[in-house]
């Protein structure tokens, strides 16, 4: 098994990790800019759309794991949304929601992803994408 599916199974390790990672410089340019705004360092009130589980790629998650940020989460895919809601069951603040989010009319859309039968021929990040455009996905 991959190593980061190992420590996405377990959250606490995850975050633990992450936080001695980014001490030894492993940093990306969203993150940066996040850490570099003081405004952010204590508790705000956030809104995530396509907050997928809560770990994998998430650029806010150790902001709301370190300053206590409290807010909504949401995930249309209820395979991610699953792992969401496991991912942030020590976070009472949090408010995981599965639903999409559209700015078309109406209360049903069509939401197109990779099957989960063809994910081992893409790379990792292609259980996060879906759309409601199924050309998104080619």
């Amino acid at each position: 098994m991959h190593p980061l599916k190992i420590l996405s199974a377990r959250p606490f390790l995850f975050d633990h990790i992450k936080r001695w990672s980014r001490r030894l410089g492993r940093v990306n340019a969203l993150y940066l800019r996040l850490a570099s705004d003081p405004q952010l360092h204590r508790s705000i009130t956030f809104l995530q759309i396509g907050a997928n589980d809560g770990i994998a790629r998430d650029p806010i998650r150790e902001f709301i794991v370190r300053y206590g940020w409290n807010g909504i989460a949401v995930e249309p895919l209820p395979s991610m949304y699953s792992l969401l809601k496991r991912d942030y069951a020590r976070y009472p603040a949090v408010t995981p929601v599965n639903c999409a989010i559209s700015y078309g009319g109406g209360s049903k859309l069509t939401l197109f992803c990779v099957s989960d039968s063809a994910l081992n021929r893409y790379p990792s990040y292609a259980s996060m994408i879906a759309s409601a455009n199924p050309l998104h996905l080619k």
